[in-house]
């Protein structure tokens, strides 16, 4: 098997694969870049295709797209750290599904992990991890990250018709700095529907965050940028 292992050198195994209902299949085709985990290299094959024509019919032809989240590079950010504690579960769980979990569904979330890790474990989330455990309520998504400046003077012109400026509104997430998403689902029709049927396709949920021509800003506040890195998994037609 190929190695995979997160920031604190902890090295997947076969029986974490296992864990994690990853086939040996999918993650040598992971390993190999032909596609992101949980997605079949045909059926990334056609949501390459079919992403960058829609990109085409909604106008924005300079996009530059990479594949960003642990369906990417196995393990989520050093910011999103595995989870470990009875606390820590419960508190994803409540966040997750906006309830506390019962005495039985706390009892089995432990269980789940124990069967598998304790601390001293990965300490990044692998893919899916708080999905198996039954901690998150949806399995892992694809996180496509879109920038381009044709899409950016779209949404610009958009403004400015109300006679307004992008400064004038909050136009970007205040902490990521992507293009709010209600102002790019109905500017960007086609794209928008692309997304709907990529999560029908493939049965968990797609995202699509689009930024200027530039990519998101350096990140000098904390250990991630999502700035272009080198390592980046670029998605091309």
């Amino acid at each position: 098997m190929n190695a995979a292992s997160d920031q604190s050198g902890y090295q997947v195994t076969d029986d974490d694969l296992d864990f994690l209902r990853i086939s040996r299949e999918m993650f040598d085709s992971w390993a190999r870049g032909e596609s992101p985990l949980a997605v079949s290299p045909a059926d990334y094959l056609h949501l390459r295709t079919t992403l960058f024509a829609a990109l085409r019919e909604d106008g924005i032809g300079d996009a530059d797209v990479r594949l960003q989240g642990s369906s990417a590079r196995f393990f989520s950010s050093p910011m999103k750290p595995m989870l470990y504690s009875r606390a820590e579960l419960v508190q994803e769980f409540l966040d997750q599904y906006g309830r506390l979990p019962d005495r039985y569904e706390t009892d089995r979330m432990e269980q789940r992990l124990g069967s598998r890790w304790s601390a001293p474990g990965p300490r990044q989330r692998p893919f899916d991890a708080l999905f198996v455990i039954g901690a998150a309520a949806e399995a892992g998504d694809l996180d496509f990250q879109v920038s381009s400046d044709a899409a950016r003077s779209m949404i610009e012109a958009a403004v400015q018709e109300l006679g307004l400026s992008v400064n004038d509104i909050r136009a970007k997430h205040k902490d990521y700095n992507f293009f709010q998403k209600q102002l790019t689902e109905t500017r960007f029709i086609h794209l928008s529907l692309w997304r709907t049927k990529a999560s029908e396709l493939i049965r968990r949920p797609v995202s699509v965050a689009i930024f200027d021509g530039t990519g998101p800003p350096v990140s000098t506040n904390g250990p991630v940028s999502s700035h272009f890195q080198p390592s980046d998994w670029l998605v091309q037609e």
